[in-house]
């Protein structure tokens, strides 16, 4: 319990996670507040012609904002920058073997693994809120529901439909926490990758993970490019819950889930054996 506190706080001060978490939380105001303020003022049919209901512009769901280009542009980055580099950083040091003697190897392994993965799923989870928070106060529920609205809604058979069907606020909560989850998997793969490989400096720490990351999603597009449904990229956009004429079933999702977090552990157990073997 001592070194998950001690990580979790190391993470929370670390400059790299402060950085990212600032310039996120900033993203997750303005965007809704420029499409609102800016956007609207500029166009004099903008809300007439699209609409002005919060569902159409959180930032998972409008496509067309620059929040959401952000978001998916920095999506494994942000995995990486999670990590804080901690694992890096103390392994290219003298403190990797002084904080494992103060416990164990075990313990000290475990701790890092769910620090990072604790903290990046809170992290994202809040801060995704914030967004649907500013959006839904700054947009009306009231608003009556355009032709435009109706491109956000869930096909029938979508698994967000059913959530939708509880109110569009479910739904996008849902959304919020999956996604949240997803880039805290992909922060457990790219500590996974700190442990298995030796980076020679901070530039390799960051962009090597990121490569794999990037380079495995686009693989799996292509090799999956007949059955959307279990593409987490896809998967994780709401808008493609009305685009797609795959079904996007709870099984579908359960079936990622699950073999994203059985990747994850056999990659961090390899990286636990290498590195018990290299002490």
């Amino acid at each position: 319990m001592k070194y998950l506190t001690s990580d979790i706080r190391k993470l929370y001060s670390n400059q790299i996670i402060r950085i990212m978490l600032i310039f996120f939380l900033l993203v997750m105001i303005a965007d809704p507040l420029y499409i609102r303020f800016v956007e609207g003022l500029r166009y004099s049919n903008f809300f007439t012609d699209i609409g002005k209901h919060p569902f159409q512009f959180w930032m998972l769901m409008f496509s067309s904002g620059w929040g959401n280009g952000i978001y998916y542009t920095f999506f494994f980055l942000f995995s990486v920058f999670s990590t804080g580099l901690l694992f890096y950083q103390e392994r290219s040091s003298s403190m990797y073997a002084w904080l494992i003697t103060r416990k164990n190897y075990k313990s000290y392994m475990l701790s890092k693994i769910f620090s990072v993965f604790i903290t990046t799923l809170f992290n994202f989870f809040i801060l995704l809120s914030i967004n649907l928070l500013v959006t839904w106060c700054v947009f009306s529920t009231e608003a009556p529901l355009t032709e435009q609205y109706r491109f956000s809604v869930p096909q029938s058979y979508m698994f967000a439909y059913d959530l939708y069907q509880i109110s569009p606020l479910c739904m996008a909560v849902f959304y919020t926490f999956f996604n949240a989850l997803a880039i805290a998997l992909y922060a457990v793969f790219a500590l996974a990758i700190h442990m298995i490989f030796q980076m020679r400096n901070i530039y390799f720490a960051i962009l090597v993970p990121f490569i794999i990351m990037y380079g495995a999603s686009y693989a799996n597009a292509l090799l999956l490019y007949e059955h959307s449904q279990y593409n987490i990229r896809i998967l994780l956009q709401p808008k493609a819950a009305n685009a797609f004429i795959y079904p996007f079933t709870w099984e579908a999702v359960g079936v990622v889930l699950a073999f994203h977090l059985l990747v994850d552990l056999i990659l961090v157990g390899i990286g636990i054996r290498q590195n018990k073997e290299l002490l």
